[in-house]
């Protein structure tokens, strides 16, 4: 790690890519366009559903913005499963893209016009990658943020959440998406996301990210209800991280995800942002700075997004708070 610091890289890199270097490699590779490398990595993750996943979603929105690479991929192996996947994250990524991060209230008709056009024809792209990866659950991840999207309906949902399930039972980002399917910004409320989260938390094996969707759901919380505003609203985000039930959250998801041993899962650069965060949050400096000193430069931009200034602002401030211990 110390020689990643000294070696010409940033000492905080917002990369998607996270510490997969091999992902990066190839990422680069396809900027340059030489789809041979992503090809390669997603072999590589064969089985290892979590890390193929991510190497998908990195490598599918690097493709949604820079297709020709992954156009040529396609031509050449026409019947490629990995590039059926990753096209479809592609064609997701580019109508999220088009419709933007905002408020659904902060956007534009025209914007949701071309969401929803966008998403129309991706769905093609993501029964076809169902159809040629058809053990893999990621195709499926997608598809549920396809139906979010669309506003397909909760027997929709269900139908695509149960083919996940049956592929992976415990996917984490599968499990993101149905988390943010529960949230009250979509189609649930606060008590449906708590109930998901702390459900799936406790039926999660040990070192399982999903140990950590509780603290995920605060963050939500937090979020709603600012945005609700007025005493009301602050007085509820003052008061949570303060909570009796907030502190026993933390407590329980360190326990499920670290008890069994240093983390070595695909997103356990994410997953330690997201302890991070709760840990500040509540005022527990010196556990907080053990997750950023482990974090080193693979900082994820969830969850500090959620903070004003931007993900790079918002993870140097929380970090230098917990370095000082106040």
């Amino acid at each position: 790690m110390l020689s990643l610091l000294f070696s010409g890289r940033p000492a905080v890199s917002l990369d998607h890519a996270l510490d997969d270097l091999p992902l990066s490699a190839a990422r680069d590779a396809a900027l340059r366009g030489d789809w041979e490398p992503a090809r390669t990595v997603l072999s590589e993750a064969a089985g290892d559903w979590e890390r193929r996943a991510h190497r998908c979603e990195v490598l599918g929105t690097v493709g949604a913005d820079h297709p020709q690479w992954l156009a040529a991929w396609a031509a050449a192996e026409p019947e490629s499963p990995d590039a059926a996947v990753v096209l479809a994250r592609a064609g997701v990524a580019t109508a999220w893209n088009a419709r933007g991060s905002g408020w659904a209230r902060n956007t534009s008709a025209a914007a949701f016009d071309r969401f929803h056009r966008i998403l129309a024809d991706a769905e093609s792209a993501v029964v076809r990658a169902t159809t040629l990866a058809a053990d893999d659950p990621s195709p499926w991840i997608w598809y549920l943020w396809l139906t979010i999207g669309r506003g397909d309906g909760r027997p929709v949902f269900e139908r695509r959440w149960k083919e996940l399930l049956t592929r992976d039972p415990h996917n984490y980002l599968g499990h993101e998406a149905r988390f943010q399917f529960s949230c009250r910004k979509w189609s649930g409320d606060h008590e449906r996301m708590y109930d998901f989260c702390r459900t799936a938390a406790a039926s999660a094996p040990p070192g399982s990210p999903l140990a950590l969707l509780p603290l995920q759901a605060h963050f939500e919380f937090e979020l709603i209800e600012a945005d609700r505003g007025g005493e009301q609203g602050a007085a509820r985000v003052a008061a949570l991280w303060d909570s009796a039930e907030v502190r026993a959250d933390i407590d329980t998801a360190k326990q499920r995800w670290l008890g069994a041993g240093p983390p070595e899962h695909a997103l356990a650069m994410k997953s330690r942002s997201v302890l991070a965060r709760a840990l500040t949050r509540a005022g527990r400096f010196a556990e907080a700075a053990e997750q950023f000193a482990a974090i080193g430069p693979y900082v994820s931009e969830y969850p500090w997004y959620y903070d004003n200034g931007g993900p790079r602002h918002a993870f140097l401030a929380a970090r230098r708070k917990a370095r000082r211990g106040r």
